[in-house]
């Protein structure tokens, strides 16, 4: 009697664990697809207004997106079905639960990387891509024109060499860049031979920075990887020296060092 009833508070006890992660998966699962539909939607907006291209990473993530949900609610399904049978066993239990817990953390890792500050290009464009802000601000369309204006005026006209744009978190600062972005793409980049957008971030990934540049200029020697972030520096430094470009760093919270050192 003592071992049945030792093996029964195992039993119970791990089933509990189950059901926790049951839904644990659907929490995520709904997450996912909330996620999912408001991603589908700016880039469907976009497509459908002004007939732009999703980037092929937001495409990517969509498909991923739409597996991890089907997956994850047929797993569900499976388990509830499992779970009401009288002859489950204790190890047909541990291997769904498994099962659960690795989709479980996919799920949240696909969700995880859903967040995108640009979802459509305009393909049709040189040397740069169209970025679309992720938010629409109506109420501020006039003044934030006035300061697109502002810096459109300093790049082109005063030959400004470097701009700075500050203000606290979503005063619009991103949407200016996007305008004088957009627009000078719409001129044929107005004179420039590059037009390059990095996000940086809080957490500031130099490395990370100096290979968007490297893309965008077209820089594709297989010795890059190897190279230190000096020699990356240079490298970015002897080609850009000898052409007009112009760099828009978003979503900066501290100094930015890109010198070649």
């Amino acid at each position: 009697m003592g071992k049945d009833f030792k093996s029964m508070v195992t039993r119970c006890i791990y089933v509990g664990k189950e059901n926790d992660n049951v839904k644990k998966l659907k929490t995520a699962t709904e997450e996912l697809k909330d996620l999912r539909n408001i991603v589908m939607k700016r880039v469907k907006m976009y497509e459908d207004q002004q007939k732009l291209k999703r980037l092929e990473k937001v495409q990517v993530w969509l498909r991923q997106a739409d597996v991890a949900i089907k997956e994850a609610e047929e797993m569900l399904i499976t388990l509830m079905s499992s779970s009401s049978s009288n002859g489950s066993s204790m190890m047909s239990f541990h291997k769904l639960d498994k099962k659960l817990c690795k989709k479980l953390k996919e799920v949240q890792e696909i969700k995880s990387r859903g967040t995108f500050d640009v979802v459509v290009e305009n393909s049709g464009i040189g040397s740069g891509s169209m970025m679309i802000s992720n938010v629409d601000r109506d109420d501020q369309t006039v003044g934030l024109e006035a300061v697109s204006g502002l810096v459109w005026r300093c790049m082109t006209v005063d030959n400004t060499g470097i701009i700075g744009l500050y203000g606290v978190e979503g005063v619009g600062k991103t949407t200016v860049l996007t305008q004088v972005n957009n627009r000078l793409l719409q001129h044929k980049l107005n004179g420039f031979d590059f037009v390059i957008w990095v996000f940086v971030s809080k957490n500031v990934n130099l490395e990370k920075i100096q290979d968007t540049i490297r893309e965008k200029i077209g820089f594709l020697d297989r010795s890059w990887m190897s190279k230190t972030e000096e020699e990356k520096a240079g490298k970015i430094f002897e080609i850009l020296s000898k052409r007009r470009f112009a760099l828009f760093l978003d979503d900066v919270w501290e100094k930015v060092d890109l010198g070649n050192k």
